[in-house]
């Protein structure tokens, strides 16, 4: 496979082997971008992959060797603009900014390019990297005295599904409902529990890990009313309790800016 090099992205994500390697000739360890930019352990991120890989991906934009699957430093930008996660966000901003400025013809671009080309592609790419670590250690400094948004938890019913409980996450419990309702017409869904929460995602994978050996089909359960309600309670709004605490605690004698 030929000699290996690296870039860093351990100023990203603090506290993580967030190294990713690449080949010689200019393959990255899939796997390992998405660690990079989600944060996320290789189980994770795998899965993120493989969710990812059939909805949009051309199978020829990977490239599998001894069982690990590499991606182009130019098919790597079409996996982060189709990632999900705080980081693969700013990244979209940012090539949106780009869009308009070419759309606008703003000449400064010229310059930029010429730069990027006297440097070779691997620089190129790390010096991205590298304003992508300033920015987004700006934006981890101003969400460093803000109070993280609250999401949540939620879990339905619906007389079309006797006897299982859906468990899911959202943004908007009220938006979410009538997704579902405008799904599964004319049987809606009604409201068993919901919890507030810091990190929905986490907290639906918990629920789900929970209550694995119940699980009928994807998000849907085998479960009485009572059982979801009390788990939620306990668990989920319990530890959105705490975590709401010690923001609090965090937040208090802040500077405002």
């Amino acid at each position: 496979m030929g000699r290996q090099k690296y870039i860093s992205f351990e100023e990203i994500i603090k506290g993580r082997d967030t190294t990713v390697r690449f080949t010689n000739d200019g393959l990255l360890y899939a796997v390992e971008l998405v660690m990079a930019v989600t944060g996320k352990d290789r189980n994770h991120s795998s899965e993120v992959l493989r969710d990812l890989n059939p909805l949009f991906f051309d199978q020829k934009k990977f490239v599998v060797r001894h069982r690990s699957r590499f991606i182009t430093l130019e098919n790597s930008i079409s996996l982060l603009m189709v990632m999900p996660g705080k980081i693969p966000t700013i990244i979209r901003k940012q090539f949106s900014d780009i869009i308009v400025r070419y759309l606008d013809g703003d000449g400064s671009m010229h310059n930029e390019i010429e730069k990027n080309k006297s440097i070779g592609q691997v620089e190129s790419y790390s010096k991205y990297a590298s304003n992508l670590m300033n920015t987004v250690g700006e934006d981890m400094a101003k969400k460093s005295h803000d109070m993280p948004q609250t999401n949540y938890v939620y879990a339905t019913k619906s007389p079309a599904f006797p006897g299982l409980i859906k468990i899911g996450k959202t943004e908007n419990i009220s938006n979410r409902v009538s997704q579902l309702n405008t799904a599964c017409a004319p049987s809606p869904h009604v409201i068993v529990a919901v919890a507030p929460s810091f990190d929905e995602g986490r907290d639906e994978r918990t629920a789900h890990a929970f209550f694995s050996d119940s699980r009928r089909e994807g998000e849907f359960f085998e479960l009485a009313d009572e059982t979801v309600i009390t788990f939620f309670t306990m668990h989920i709004t319990a530890q959105y309790n705490m975590e709401l605490a010690q923001n609090i605690t965090r937040l208090q004698g802040t500077v405002s800016v």
